[in-house]
């Protein structure tokens, strides 16, 4: 399976995501990927989300530039009769962003210090944070929520949310020089026993272990120039450019979010496994103490591999699905995470059982080709009582 170039993955992963594009544009308006037509600046953009008015963001922005000026230069920067400059300039002034010294011939307008505005802004935030969560009630959407983001900010942001949310399972692909942004949350991730598997593009020449043991499951590297994919056990899933995480970042850049989704989240997990099959290990943990459960079936398929390649004979009892238990002598494993990879086709993890009534296979949640579906599983040596 491992033979397979990363070539030809590349070409069908490329497929699967234009897919994925394609299929988001159901859920979203005609011009979604359209970018701001304004034109006036980030700065501009960035103030009116805070409520401020074209006229007061710009002329704002004038006495930013000048620093320190009379009504008639600001008025004169930001385009403005010099009465209307007065009016604008005193709803700045309530604002807290800008100083009037009219002791001075002439008046003079100042702008305070950014960390100063910035620190009232927060707290304005802060104080409409407590008013929306005093009047929130909480609903779970049981539509398809697709959401497209074009800006770096806000994409770290929810990429982050995504690892802090994921409970079980992580599946996480971003360019290396994005991963300091994150490294921290993949640490937390693990520490609170998520399955994290790492796919890092654009390594270069740096030592992935390095930047990734002991904060994650497994880590491969992918020569290849990959979109960034996230995928969590709670169906949250996130692709897009490279670009739009780190590096210059093109306008016609953008990523995906997509909640409450199964066929885009399939399709967008696909899409990393297309990935993770077509590399190499560059980092795996060591295998856990057992006995241990694992509420992560991909996670139990892990550590089945790395312990019976150490000579363990284990033995595993599975909690099906249907509320039922197996349990018996583990024989075999096929499977799609570590190399070289057993599988027989991409997605497949499988765990082969010896039980009481013959050998039997236990697939995770979702299982098409198993006899049986299994959500926990506990493993332990055979001989341990």
């Amino acid at each position: 399976m491992e033979r397979i170039t990363c070539k030809y993955f590349y070409y069908f992963s490329h497929q699967i995501y234009n897919d994925i594009a394609k299929a988001a544009k159901g859920y979203l308006f005609a011009d979604w990927i359209a970018g701001p037509t304004r034109g006036m600046g980030p700065l501009i953009d960035q103030l009116e989300q805070f409520g401020f008015s074209q006229t007061e963001a710009e002329t704002y922005r004038a006495v930013l530039e000048l620093g320190q000026g009379t009504v008639g230069e600001v008025a004169t920067a930001a385009d403005l009769s010099k009465g209307y400059a007065y009016e604008v300039i005193g709803d700045l002034q309530e604002r807290g962003v800008v100083t009037v010294d009219d002791h001075l011939t002439p008046t003079q307008v100042r702008a305070q210090q950014p960390e100063e505005t910035v620190r009232d802004l927060a707290a304005g935030l802060d104080r409409l944070e407590s008013s929306l969560r005093t009047h929130y009630s909480h609903t779970d959407p049981d539509h398809p929520e697709v959401e497209v983001v074009k800006s770096r900010q806000p994409a770290g942001r929810r990429l982050r949310r995504a690892i802090d949310a994921a409970e079980t399972e992580l599946y996480l692909s971003v360019p290396y020089p994005a991963l300091e942004r994150v490294v921290d949350a993949l640490e937390a991730a693990v520490g609170r026993g998520v399955f994290v598997l790492l796919l890092l593009s654009d390594c270069g020449p740096a030592s992935v272990t390095d930047g990734v043991e002991g904060r994650v499951t497994a880590a491969r590297r992918c020569p290849c120039d990959i979109p960034f994919v996230t995928m969590t056990d709670g169906g949250t899933a996130m692709v897009g450019d490279a670009g739009v995480l780190y590096g210059e970042h093109d306008r016609s850049e953008f990523a995906l979010l997509v909640r409450n989704s199964p066929k885009l989240s399939g399709a967008i997990g696909a899409l990393f496994t297309n990935f993770w099959m077509s590399t190499s290990d560059a980092y795996v943990a060591p295998p856990d103490d057992l006995p241990a459960t694992y509420d992560s079936f991909s996670e139990a398929v892990f550590q089945t591999t790395l312990h019976l390649r150490g000579g363990s004979d284990l033995y595993a009892t599975a909690e099906l699905l249907s509320g039922a238990t197996i349990e018996g002598h583990v024989v075999d494993v096929e499977q799609s995470l570590l190399g070289p990879m057993t599988a027989q086709f991409p997605l497949q993890n499988t765990i082969v059982l010896s039980t009481a009534d013959g050998t039997v296979s236990v697939g995770g949640p979702g299982a098409f080709v198993e006899e049986y579906s299994a959500g926990v599983v506990r493993l332990r040596r055979a001989d341990d009582n």
